[in-house]
């Protein structure tokens, strides 16, 4: 099955939002920072990334004008999308400027 449509922000927060739940699993405290109850305060994380992954961010912040923390978010966000679409059965394609479509598989 393929998916078809736009992955723009709002269809991926969409999705994150349907699925997301905003409690901790039962007996557990909210991490310092989460969105407990519906809330929106950001989570600050420490990540190491190799060379490779750390020039992709850097390039995806020049191509998108945004900040690193931006580019973070949305990738996360992304990726989600695409395990969500992977798990679900779907196929995601890419259709380049001149009509051939590729698919997308991360490994």
């Amino acid at each position: 099955m393929a998916a078809t449509g736009t992955l723009d922000g709002t269809s991926i927060r969409a999705a994150h939002a349907a699925r997301h739940d905003p409690q901790p699993p039962s007996g557990e405290p909210p991490a310092h920072g989460s969105p407990d109850r519906g809330g929106n305060r950001p989570v600050k994380i420490t990540v190491n990334l190799v060379a490779r992954a750390f020039a992709a961010l850097t390039q995806a912040c020049e191509l998108g004008k945004e900040t690193r923390t931006d580019a973070v978010n949305h990738s996360v966000q992304l990726y989600a999308y695409y395990r969500q679409a992977i798990h679900d059965g779907c196929t995601l394609l890419i259709r380049d400027a001149d009509g051939r479509e590729r698919e997308i598989i991360l490994l």
